[in-house]
């Protein structure tokens, strides 16, 4: 194996690892020094060292996105974009970035050209679940839960499930459904019970009905987990950014525990 199939093979294990900055770091080295400014538009389709290319961008534009650098997220989606017109990977991240920025209608445009493609149903369902996302943002609500439940029917497998229960939590707990609220994310623990989105959301629902014991022991649980559970507003960007009764509900939690 050479050396950059090596590197590239070191950053996908880190990727997976969310180890974003090392990534990075591999992936830049790799596209700054292997394709300089001369040759970055003659590599032809195909070939290893395009292929090299395509893969680095690939797996920079995701360690971005996961460490919220949405604007460097942004340039490399387009670029692969550029690349690769029919690129699913490019547009998925720039659809997943542009939310960040509040450009709804521009995501939904991307998800829903990815739609358009032929993506095996795994992908499918990310789509859809992103596209729920989307609609949840505009209070489109009834829409969002349509796409969760497609996304639920293409899933791979049960057990990948546990994150469209726990936005459908959401959606029903905005529309004040708390008994649907609380079977999604029953359902969502009952999948992954070590999936932090579900029991930030039982800790939620917990206070929402005034049982601040069972929320306080989830949220000092977490709290033991997770080092950025010592910045409050890391903390409700992670989990409420587009829900501020959650977010809310969060804070109080947060004030309680601090007792």
């Amino acid at each position: 194996m050479n050396p950059i199939s090596a590197a590239l093979q070191q950053a996908q294990a880190l990727l997976a690892q969310e180890n974003y900055a090392k990534v990075i770091e591999i992936t830049t080295e790799i596209l700054e020094s292997r394709f300089s400014n001369a040759n970055k538009e003659t590599l032809k389709l195909g070939t290893q060292q395009e292929n090299e290319r395509l893969f680095a961008l690939q797996l920079r534009c995701g360690a971005y996105f996961g460490c919220k650098e949405y604007a460097d997220t942004l340039a490399d989606a387009d670029q692969l974009i550029r690349l690769l017109p029919r690129n699913a990977i490019g547009y998925y991240y720039r659809g997943a970035a542009l939310l960040h920025f509040d450009e709804i209608e521009d995501a939904k445009a991307d998800f829903n050209f990815l739609l358009s493609l032929s993506l095996p149903a795994p992908m499918q369902a990310s789509v859809h679940h992103s596209l729920g996302l989307s609609e949840y943002i505009l209070g489109h609500y009834e829409v969002a839960l349509r796409h969760y439940e497609q996304a639920l029917h293409l899933a791979a497998s049960k057990d990948t499930t546990a994150p469209i229960y726990g936005n459908i939590g959401i959606v029903y707990f905005r529309q004040h459904d708390m008994a649907n609220a609380w079977d999604a994310y029953k359902t969502a623990y009952e999948i992954d019970p070590d999936y932090d989105y579900g029991l930030m959301g039982l800790a939620v629902l917990h206070a929402a009905e005034g049982q601040w014991d069972e929320a306080l022991k989830i949220w000092r649980s977490l709290a033991a987990k997770h080092e950025f559970f010592k910045d409050l507003e890391e903390v409700v960007d992670r989990y409420y950014h587009w829900t501020p009764p959650m977010a809310d509900l969060v804070r109080q939690i947060a004030a309680r525990a601090a007792l």
